[in-house]
Protein backbone atom coordinates (compact mmCIF):
# COMPACT_ATOMS: atom_id res chain seq x y z
CA UNK A 1 0.00 0.00 0.00
CA UNK A 2 1.59 3.32 -1.20
CA UNK A 3 2.22 5.58 1.72
CA UNK A 4 0.54 7.76 0.43
CA UNK A 5 -2.68 6.56 0.19
CA UNK A 6 -2.29 5.07 3.97
CA UNK A 7 -1.72 8.72 4.60
CA UNK A 8 -4.97 10.03 3.15
CA UNK A 9 -6.84 6.84 4.64
CA UNK A 10 -5.44 7.82 7.83
CA UNK A 11 -6.49 11.26 7.76
CA UNK A 12 -10.04 9.93 7.07
CA UNK A 13 -10.65 8.65 10.51
CA UNK A 14 -8.50 11.74 12.19
CA UNK A 15 -9.82 14.68 10.67
CA UNK A 16 -13.00 13.89 13.07
CA UNK A 17 -11.00 12.54 16.00
CA UNK A 18 -9.72 16.29 15.63
CA UNK A 19 -12.47 18.17 15.70
CA UNK A 20 -14.42 15.90 18.38
CA UNK A 21 -11.07 16.80 20.86
CA UNK A 22 -11.78 20.53 19.76
CA UNK A 23 -15.62 20.52 20.48
CA UNK A 24 -16.23 20.69 16.84
CA UNK A 25 -17.34 17.32 17.00
CA UNK A 26 -20.73 17.73 14.43
CA UNK A 27 -18.76 18.90 11.77
CA UNK A 28 -16.72 15.74 11.85
CA UNK A 29 -17.93 14.20 8.93
CA UNK A 30 -16.77 17.03 6.69
CA UNK A 31 -13.66 15.76 6.39
CA UNK A 32 -14.55 11.99 5.04
CA UNK A 33 -16.46 13.75 2.96
CA UNK A 34 -14.56 15.98 1.15
CA UNK A 35 -11.74 13.22 0.89
CA UNK A 36 -14.15 10.31 -0.78
CA UNK A 37 -15.53 13.49 -3.03
CA UNK A 38 -12.35 15.05 -4.00
CA UNK A 39 -11.38 13.82 -7.41
CA UNK A 40 -7.95 13.04 -6.84
CA UNK A 41 -7.77 9.79 -5.72
CA UNK A 42 -9.49 6.67 -7.28
CA UNK A 43 -8.32 3.96 -4.52
CA UNK A 44 -10.65 1.71 -3.10
CA UNK A 45 -8.43 1.80 -0.07
CA UNK A 46 -9.14 5.33 0.73
CA UNK A 47 -12.41 5.07 -0.52
CA UNK A 48 -13.34 2.35 1.79
CA UNK A 49 -12.15 4.46 4.99
CA UNK A 50 -13.89 7.53 3.69
CA UNK A 51 -17.10 5.81 3.50
CA UNK A 52 -16.83 3.70 6.57
CA UNK A 53 -16.00 6.76 8.76
CA UNK A 54 -18.51 9.20 7.37
CA UNK A 55 -21.04 6.13 8.00
CA UNK A 56 -19.88 6.61 11.14
CA UNK A 57 -19.80 10.11 11.93
CA UNK A 58 -23.52 10.47 10.75
CA UNK A 59 -24.17 7.65 12.87
CA UNK A 60 -23.38 9.30 15.59
CA UNK A 61 -24.81 12.56 14.93
CA UNK A 62 -27.96 10.42 14.75
CA UNK A 63 -27.32 9.22 18.42
CA UNK A 64 -25.92 12.10 19.54
CA UNK A 65 -29.46 13.30 18.91
CA UNK A 66 -31.23 10.63 20.13
CA UNK A 67 -29.43 11.09 23.68
CA UNK A 68 -30.28 14.85 23.40
CA UNK A 69 -34.03 13.89 22.79
CA UNK A 70 -33.75 11.34 25.59
CA UNK A 71 -32.49 14.32 27.56
CA UNK A 72 -35.75 16.61 27.22
CA UNK A 73 -38.09 13.67 28.13
CA UNK A 74 -36.24 13.10 31.28
CA UNK A 75 -35.36 16.40 32.34
CA UNK A 76 -31.73 16.12 32.08
CA UNK A 77 -31.26 12.48 32.99
CA UNK A 78 -30.47 11.11 29.53
CA UNK A 79 -27.97 13.56 28.90
CA UNK A 80 -25.48 11.41 30.91
CA UNK A 81 -25.39 9.22 28.00
CA UNK A 82 -23.23 11.80 26.23
CA UNK A 83 -20.00 10.25 27.92
CA UNK A 84 -20.14 6.43 26.99
CA UNK A 85 -21.24 7.57 23.16
CA UNK A 86 -17.83 9.89 23.51
CA UNK A 87 -15.66 7.49 24.76
CA UNK A 88 -16.89 4.96 22.38
CA UNK A 89 -16.13 7.49 19.48
CA UNK A 90 -12.75 8.32 20.74
CA UNK A 91 -11.74 4.27 21.06
CA UNK A 92 -12.99 3.41 17.81
CA UNK A 93 -11.80 6.87 15.52
CA UNK A 94 -8.35 5.96 17.58
CA UNK A 95 -8.14 2.29 16.27
CA UNK A 96 -9.86 2.97 12.62
CA UNK A 97 -6.86 5.62 12.52
CA UNK A 98 -4.11 3.18 13.41
CA UNK A 99 -5.32 0.71 11.10
CA UNK A 100 -5.07 2.69 7.76
CA UNK A 101 -2.00 3.86 8.84
CA UNK A 102 -0.74 0.07 8.75
CA UNK A 103 -2.44 -0.04 5.48
CA UNK A 104 -5.26 -2.45 6.90
CA UNK A 105 -9.34 -2.20 6.51
CA UNK A 106 -11.51 -0.91 9.30
CA UNK A 107 -15.00 -1.46 9.96
CA UNK A 108 -16.66 0.24 12.76
CA UNK A 109 -19.06 -1.37 14.69
CA UNK A 110 -22.66 0.41 15.64
CA UNK A 111 -22.56 1.86 12.01
CA UNK A 112 -25.50 3.05 10.01
CA UNK A 113 -24.62 2.24 6.40
CA UNK A 114 -25.66 5.13 4.68
CA UNK A 115 -23.10 5.36 1.70
CA UNK A 116 -21.72 2.06 0.15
Amino acid sequence: MPKNERDLAMWCHLIPLISGLLGLGILGFIGPLVIMNSGSQTSTFVNHHATDSLNFQLSMLIYSALIFILGLITCGLGILLYIPLLVIGLVFETIATIAAKKGKTYLYPITIRFVK
